[in-house]
């Protein structure tokens, strides 16, 4: 009677571990799943606020030609060889943040007897990097992080741009800042951007 109730136990046991085994399956692949919904409904979500940096820059300089002509600037744009540069960040948004450096580089510009414009898109994984550079008058080191603070100015403009820039790339997991300056010699912005999603 005994050997009879251990074969008993032992069988309930296996059916047991084997009903939790499908049990464990289940789950996982219900997890897999959820997974899956989650990655479709981020991109999803993140294809709409992202957009094409190399695309952004040559629409937003094409628009300037006519100003780069008269003021007699060469431009220059260079990527590290991408064709495609998604970022998040919406379109419209990254193409105030480079026409507001673009109008601010013109007008350090104007005294510059060689006038040059430079656009250079790198991928520095888990970033695109944007870099602005002009052979303008420079920014005075005890303002090239002044320049960001809401209502500063030495263009006599509304000194809302830079920060208006600063404010929406951090929306977005991006920054700006000035990567070097030079009196008489020339600013580079530098902008990152987390990596966004195509369409």
């Amino acid at each position: 009677m005994l050997g009879d109730f251990i074969s008993f136990f032992e069988m309930t046991l296996k059916t047991n571990e084997q009903d939790l085994s499908q049990d464990v399956e289940k789950i996982s692949k219900k997890l897999e799943d959820l997974k899956s919904v989650i990655r479709v409904i981020r991109n999803t979500t993140w294809a709409n606020y992202s957009c094409n940096l190399i695309e952004v820059v040559q629409q937003v300089t094409d628009l300037h030609k006519d100003i780069f002509m008269s003021k007699h600037i060469t431009l220059d744009r260079r990527t590290d060889g991408s064709k495609q540069a998604w970022i998040l960040t919406p379109a419209t948004r990254m193409a105030e943040i480079i026409d507001n450096i673009i109008l601010n580089s013109v007008k350090a510009m104007k005294e510059s007897a060689n006038r040059e414009l430079g656009f250079f898109i790198y991928h520095k994984a888990p970033k695109w990097v944007l870099e602005i550079s002009d052979t303008g008058s420079g920014i005075e080191p005890e303002f090239l992080e002044k320049i960001f603070e809401s209502g500063f100015s030495n263009h006599n403009s509304s000194g809302q741009g830079l920060y208006n820039s600063r404010v929406t790339l951090k929306q977005f997991g991006g920054r700006i800042s000035v990567q070097q300056s030079e009196m008489g010699g020339g600013t580079t912005f530098k902008i990152e951007c987390l990596e966004g999603v195509a369409p």
